[in-house]
């Protein structure tokens, strides 16, 4: 874990079993929602197929839209939740929302050959039912302005979030599982509760 001001914080876990942890005050350019915006072809935000008008959006969805490249672009000007569990295949989508994003269900794809990047203007959170025990729940680049949260209550012992990607925040992560609250030293030293590859 490196960052760059304050204070680590894992509440009752810890960084690795090595320690690895590096305050490493970041001064290059910050590859944040706007940096992304440039790059993306300009249809993207304007073009009928791409924008997403609703607040929610079912995950299959996440296959089609406006297609540019190779990738298919998907664009929320405003919050989005993303319900329903999405297996991308072989698509490569690029979501861009300008806006905060909930991730009620898992987002998979086919390792090697599929691509899923978010690009919040705001936070992300992911709901504590995302989640296997043993295969990502997740996959992508997850990448946003404000704080990324990997659960907003505390989940039970099978709610482990296994994400096979890239969490990228310019503000916070914010690790909230506890796979084992009811412990009497309140720490759990096996079973993680985010395991990020």
């Amino acid at each position: 874990v490196a960052y760059g001001s304050g204070t680590p914080s894992f509440g009752r876990g810890s960084v690795s079993t090595k320690g690895w942890l590096a305050n490493s005050l970041f001064t290059g350019a910050k590859y944040k929602y706007d940096w992304f915006k440039n790059l993306a072809p300009a249809e993207v935000f304007t073009n009928d197929e791409s924008i997403i008008s609703g607040a929610t959006l079912n995950g299959g969805n996440l296959v089609s839209g406006y297609n540019s490249g190779g990738y298919v672009w998907r664009y929320r000007d405003g919050n989005l939740t993303i319900n329903g569990t999405a297996n991308l295949g072989d698509s490569k989508t690029v979501l861009f929302v300008n806006g905060n994003v909930r991730l009620n269900d898992n987002i998979t794809l086919n390792d090697g050959k599929g691509f899923f990047m978010i690009i919040a203007k705001g936070s992300i959170d992911i709901a504590p039912k995302v989640s296997h025990p043993n295969q990502p729940a997740l996959e992508g680049l997850f990448l946003a302005d404000g704080t990324i949260n990997t659960g907003t209550q505390r989940p039970t012992a099978d709610n482990k979030l296994y994400i096979r990607g890239t969490l990228v925040s310019w503000q916070s992560i914010d690790l909230r599982r506890d796979l084992d609250p009811g412990r009497s030293n309140g720490k759990n030293g096996t079973n993680p509760g985010e395991f990020i590859e």
